[in-house]
């Protein structure tokens, strides 16, 4: 009982500073990504996903300093109570108290190394890939329908129609290559793709 109402005042602790640090430092970093909504008109449950996927990194460094934080508290606020020597008559020796610190920070570690291992760099690839495919939807809703659109030096697209999914209809595409020489294709269909900082045409029936 002694050591379930211990644990008790130090998850009352814990819990308050995570939530309120881990909150702070979240509306600052989401800040930087309100021009996604603004410039790049990225859906609010998209973007409700990318921010919300900031927050296991969030909790991952912050959680030994708030464990920590949280034990020191705990011990002075039973202290300066008086109910640290209530539990001490009940038979609670410094060794009893080392060990219930002991478990708490033996959990919190396991729960670093998953959050560390597993869960951040998952959260770190959907970021990425509503990144990417973000960035595609931004760039294909740029292109104007029967105009040539200069996609990056040495490509120009000219496409005669595109619908709601990023579909190209009816390419003409003129490219110069390293060789200086230039090519044009045609193709009925095609989708523009940036991946790792380059952009990429995949076509569909395209013939030069």
């Amino acid at each position: 009982m002694l050591e379930i109402y211990i644990i008790k005042r130090f998850l009352r602790l814990f819990f308050t500073n995570l939530f309120i640090l881990v909150g702070i430092i979240w509306l600052t970093r989401i800040v930087k990504y309100v021009d996604f909504i603004t410039v790049k008109n990225m859906g609010i449950a998209d973007f409700i996903m990318l921010t919300t996927l900031l927050l296991p990194r969030l909790v991952e460094f912050l959680l030994p300093i708030i464990t920590f934080a949280a034990a020191i508290f705990t011990y002075n606020s039973l202290l300066n109570s008086r109910e640290l020597f209530i539990l001490k008559s009940s038979g609670l020796s410094r060794f009893d108290l080392l060990k219930i610190f002991s478990k708490i920070f033996a959990v919190v570690m396991l729960a670093n190394y998953l959050l560390a291992l597993y869960v951040v760099p998952f959260c770190y690839q959907k970021i990425e890939q509503i990144k990417t495919d973000l960035a595609n939807e931004f760039l294909t809703a740029s292109l104007e329908v029967g105009s040539f659109n200069q996609i990056s030096d040495g490509l120009v697209v000219y496409i005669d129609d595109k619908d709601k999914t990023g579909l190209l209809k009816n390419l003409i595409i003129h490219q110069e290559l390293l060789n200086d020489e230039k090519t044009i294709i045609f193709a009925d269909h095609g989708k523009i793709i940036k991946s790792d900082n380059n952009l990429l045409l995949g076509l569909n029936e395209g013939r030069d």
